[in-house]
């Protein structure tokens, strides 16, 4: 089994080392050493969503600027006017290629109807911004936020609206149009003018006239400031790892507690959740060094961890001490990091997925890292894959925050177990009916 275990390895540093030496030049591209390429990450949510950053969703009127200084449609001309008021079926035809069904012939045997098929059919498969998302710096109310740049995404159809997955799958591949950094928003104007055939000049539609700002960087800094832009970092960031204290043991009837205590699953339960606590206080007190409060930058911000992240979400962060993998991974590390530091043990920071893998977001070894935008442009597939199987191969783990026991549905059971224990005792003291003598 080693002998496999070391071949298998031997052959990826093998193929590793030939992609790299092929796509040398590229990669350096990929990973730019002066420059800091902001639109790098933003391309992908997982690249930033478990840095030091703030996520605000935008107000309606960055949205609608947005749409139509980015995506503004196809354009109404006379002709298409003309031909909707000769055609007799427009309503059908819009009606029918709104609920993307088929359009019969017989409703555009006239050229009109033929003209009102085209234009509604290709505004049907034209994609508009319907939502705008912010990437700043992690903010601080009452400070000025350190804009990283836009993200935006197409508004969810009836069917996704529930759907608890849909933005962070909108956000890691967001619309190219509307995917601006800091200095892209500051060249934007908050207000368009054109001029029309008659010589009059007009607002351009989307323009926003009720601000005093000139760039979409201003009013979008003050609108985070003024608390009108939603925050939602907390719904990029995954919701099954976050910790919940188990305080609604206290607020269920006094009986059922004292059935949990008598049945000795009380005591058990508090000690899980006396655990979880001890491992989430080990967590934070092994952060990793690449872990920032307020970044004063935003290449600081997409290239450090949360601490917030630490706080809140089930992370860890191993030693990797397989001679084999450790010095591939080192290879990567003083081939595509900045050479700092003597350290030479290698550790990942990532978090359990429900399959029991690991979802790798940075490697370390003494003051080099590499973040999931670089593991993703730059690793090989297979060794991404080797890195996320703990079991295959040996971790000597500095600490690990276990998954949270599914404690609520255990104590759901005890409930219902209580409920029919409790059902079952009223049933055996409730006195039987006597049958009594009626006379007449």
């Amino acid at each position: 089994m080693n002998c496999e275990r070391t071949k298998h390895l031997l052959a990826v540093i093998v193929c590793a080392i030939c992609q790299h030496i092929t796509v040398y030049a590229q990669e350096q591209q990929t990973i730019p050493t002066t420059d800091f390429n902001t639109k790098a990450y933003l391309r992908r949510g997982d690249y930033y969503r478990f840095a030091a950053i703030s996520f605000f969703e935008a107000d309606s009127a960055t949205a609608l600027r947005f749409k139509k200084k980015f995506t503004p449609g196809l354009k109404r001309t006379l002709v298409l006017e003309s031909a909707e008021s000769e055609c007799a079926n427009t309503d059908e035809i819009k009606l029918r290629t709104q609920r993307k069904r088929e359009i019969p012939f017989l409703l555009t045997d006239d050229p009109n109807c033929e003209v009102v098929r085209h234009y509604y059919q290709a505004l049907a498969g034209f994609v508009e911004i319907g939502k705008v998302y912010v990437v700043t710096a992690a903010y601080q109310r009452g400070t000025e936020p350190i804009i990283i740049g836009t993200v935006c995404i197409q508004s969810p159809y009836i069917n996704q609206i529930a759907d608890p997955d849909f933005l962070l799958n909108s956000i890691n591949d967001p619309l190219s149009y509307g995917l601006l950094d800091a200095k892209e928003l500051q060249a934007v104007p908050t207000q368009e003018y054109e001029t029309k055939d008659s010589g009059k000049t007009v607002v351009v539609k989307g323009s926003i006239t009720q601000t005093s700002f000139k760039t979409m960087y201003e009013y979008i800094a003050d609108g985070i400031k003024r608390g009108i832009f939603l925050d939602c970092t907390e719904k990029i960031r995954p919701p099954f790892t976050r910790y919940t204290p188990l305080s609604n043991i206290a607020t269920m009837p006094k009986e059922f507690q004292q059935f949990l205590k008598s049945k000795g699953v009380l005591d058990s339960i508090q000690k899980a959740d006396r655990d979880y606590q001890k491992a989430i206080s080990l967590s934070i007190k092994e952060m990793p060094s690449s872990v920032c409060d307020k970044p004063k930058t935003a290449e600081e911000a997409l290239t450090t961890l949360s601490t917030d992240v630490f706080q809140k979400y089930i992370l860890a962060r191993w030693r990797i001490c397989d001679p084999y993998l450790q010095s591939l991974l080192r290879w990567f590390l003083n081939s595509n990091a900045p050479s700092s530091g003597t350290d030479s043990s290698v550790y990942a920071v990532g978090r359990l997925r429900h399959n029991g893998k690991y979802d790798v977001i940075m490697l370390e070894i003494g003051q080099k890292k590499l973040l999931k935008t670089e593991i993703d442009n730059i690793m090989l597939y297979g060794t991404q894959e080797i890195l996320s199987d703990p079991a295959q191969y040996c971790h000597e783990y500095s600490h690990i925050v276990p998954p949270k026991p599914d404690v609520l549905e255990y104590i759901e059971r005890w409930y219902q177990r209580w409920q029919v224990e409790m059902q079952e005792q009223k049933a055996t003291l409730k006195p039987k009916a006597v049958k009594t003598r009626t006379t007449r």
